[in-house]
């Protein structure tokens, strides 16, 4: 059943492991993060001869929370949670080969753990792990019908942390194991059709500062940059009917700002 409005994941089953690692005795730091967040979303499909099928763009909303939990003066371990959401201009094609523009509404859940180590005062690297949902709705306009799919994935990745004089910058890059494309064609009558997704590939930058104004509210601001590659997936047959998922492109850029407390 596709989740639609009734999201099932469980942050704490990503969570739990990692703080059962840490005992109360070698905690030395422990910061919990709000952050909100202005994104530019680019989302294009791609033909099998490399040709552009459809395009998503626009500006969404992004909202965040973290928590840190800092022992032995070297380890590092967070868990995490945002929420992107709001509503992308899409420019595709209808089955008849007609250009069609219409908007999608777009929401995107992810849940994340990480473990890192500082090997030096400058540098640290870790491991990440996350669950992504991404919800996307692309709006019936005119005659067309709308179109819902449920798109999930995991990430495991490289989380690599480096310190230059004021910038704190975060990269991660990794794979996109276990994905699933869920898609609603009740409307169409043909029910639920569910269809594997070959193994991705993710990029994600992250550069932090502090400016004065914002040191007494322990505030920082961030630019954000992450790309995601799909490879197309092999057919799933629907009676007479063969799905794929085509070739795909996803770059997000971010602009944000973020508070800390902590001890």
């Amino acid at each position: 059943m596709l989740l639609r409005n009734n999201i099932k994941i469980k942050a704490s089953s990503l969570l739990s492991l990692l703080l059962l690692m840490i005992t109360p005795s070698h905690v030395t730091a422990i910061e919990v993060s709000l952050s909100s967040s202005k994104t530019y979303f680019n989302y294009q499909e791609f033909s099998r001869e490399g040709d552009l099928l459809d395009k998503e763009s626009g500006w969404l909303n992004n909202i965040g929370v973290s928590i840190k939990e800092g022992f032995k003066n070297k380890y590092l371990v967070a868990g995490s949670f945002s929420y992107l959401f709001g509503t992308a201009n899409y420019d595709g094609h209808l089955q008849n080969g007609n250009a069609h523009s219409t908007e999608t509404a777009e929401d995107v859940f992810s849940y994340a753990a990480s473990y890192s180590y500082q090997l030096t005062q400058e540098y640290s690297a870790g491991l990440s792990f996350s669950q992504n949902i991404w919800q996307r709705n692309i709006l019936a306009k005119g005659s067309a019908l709308g179109l819902y799919e449920e798109y999930q994935w995991k990430n495991v990745s490289l989380y690599q942390q480096f310190i230059y004089r004021e910038l704190t910058i975060a990269l991660l890059t990794g794979v996109l194991p276990d994905g699933r494309l869920d898609i609603d064609l009740a409307e169409s009558g043909l029910g639920e059709v569910k269809i594997p997704l070959k193994e991705g590939f993710e990029a994600q930058l992250k550069v932090t500062a502090q400016p004065p104004y914002l040191v007494d509210w322990n505030g920082q601001v961030y630019l954000g940059f992450i790309y995601r590659e799909f490879p197309r997936s092999a057919p799933v047959n629907v009676g007479r009917f063969s799905f794929s998922e085509p070739k795909s492109q996803l770059m997000q850029l971010s602009i944000g700002l973020s508070i800390e407390w902590g001890n």
